[in-house]
């Protein structure tokens, strides 16, 4: 066994999924260093490499929505990393666990395996690691809409995370604190963080991300009754749907043009975008928008 081949492959991997987020890439790679191992974890090296491997892997799947499958890896890269006493990993794979938990909405556990991660980033000096996990005790505590504890800790992560210049997790954690100040009826304030947070990823060029920018502030300007900077907004999430092909949202985002329009006045485009959820569904299915877009097309 190579190892310092095997490094450069999860070198490489690292680099494709935090950097390029090809996560697809980042999952391959991974797969073809932990079958080159053969479980050979006997010796410290080679258990320290298979930690870091099942903590890339697991983390790949998780970001590519594949949430059942990376919580074993997640817990085994945690277990390995703890064996062979590979900190970095331990603290990694423990808050890679917490952010699988808060996927799934399971936020108390999530909670408890992030604060476990935060104590273990300050321990190696981590501000950036413990700052994220700051971060997403705040989202899970908003996930449970108790806002006063996720203001605290997203802005605390926020703190640190700008004196870091970690951009992405700025720009990440900005989006999270609009979204608690649009939960409390504050929509300046939202818009204020949203915008924000679309500036910056917009610079990182992350388009998953800026689909959840333009939404959020479209809904808030809805909110607000500035319905024509609501449709920009809103046009701007379809746009991007219909230049990559992508058909997860599109239901929901046509549907909300739809009722900027009805509430505009101005009804046969109102119906021609309504038809075109209908379309959607009788192509795909999407159950939950079906009975409420037939109700929306009774209203005036």
């Amino acid at each position: 066994m190579n190892y310092d081949n095997l490094i450069e492959l999860l070198d490489r991997a690292e680099v494709e999924g935090s950097k390029h987020f090809n996560y697809p890439e980042a999952e391959n790679i991974c797969k073809g260093v932990l079958a080159q191992m053969h479980g050979e974890d006997t010796i410290k090296e080679a258990g320290k490499l298979r930690a870091r491997a099942l903590f890339l892997f697991a983390d790949a799947l998780m970001r590519q929505g594949k949430i059942d499958d990376s919580l074993p890896y997640a817990e085994s890269a945690l277990s390995t990393a703890q064996k062979f006493n590979y900190s970095d990993i331990e603290a990694k794979s423990t808050g890679l666990i917490g952010s699988i938990y808060l996927n799934c909405s399971n936020n108390i556990p999530a909670i408890d395996y992030m604060k476990r991660a935060v104590g273990l980033h300050e321990k190696n000096n981590n501000r950036i690691g413990a700052a994220r996990n700051l971060s997403n005790i705040g989202a899970a505590y908003a996930n449970m809409e108790d806002n006063v504890p996720a203001l605290e800790y997203l802005t605390r992560a926020l703190a640190i995370l700008e004196a870091e210049g970690d951009t992405i997790s700025v720009a990440i954690t900005r989006y999270a604190i609009g979204g608690i100040y649009v939960s409390l009826v504050l929509y300046e304030k939202a818009l204020e963080e949203f915008k924000i947070s679309l500036r910056l990823f917009e610079e990182l060029k992350v388009n998953s991300w800026l689909k959840l920018n333009y939404n959020s502030i479209g809904a808030v300007y809805y909110y607000l009754g500035e319905l024509n900077h609501a449709l920009d907004y809103y046009s701007k999430v379809l746009l991007m749907l219909e230049e990559h092909g992508e058909t997860d949202g599109f239901p929901t985002i046509v549907g909300n043009i739809g009722l900027v329009y009805k509430d505009l006045g101005e009804y046969d485009t109102a119906m021609e975008y309504y038809g075109k959820v209908l379309a959607h569904h009788e192509k795909y299915g999407d159950d939950d928008y079906y009975g409420f877009f037939y109700g929306s097309l009774g209203e005036k």
